[in-house]
């Protein structure tokens, strides 16, 4: 059986392009999370996690 590419997967999930002021704003809060584990490793595995959810319901 042979593996598919990541863009004939991508093709079967119809994911949607987030805009690029969307995406610069997730970029962004990504950063902040990133920043904010040393001081709340769980706290920002909580953020980490919604945020995430959010960017696949937006990608569809």
């Amino acid at each position: 059986m042979r593996e598919r590419g990541r863009g004939e997967a991508e093709k079967e999930l119809n994911l949607k392009q987030i805009p690029p002021v969307d995406s610069h704003r997730y970029a962004e809060q990504w950063r902040l999370t990133q920043a904010r584990f040393v001081d709340d490793p769980p706290g920002a595995i909580g953020e980490a996690d919604i945020l995430i959810g959010r960017v696949m319901e937006e990608r569809g």
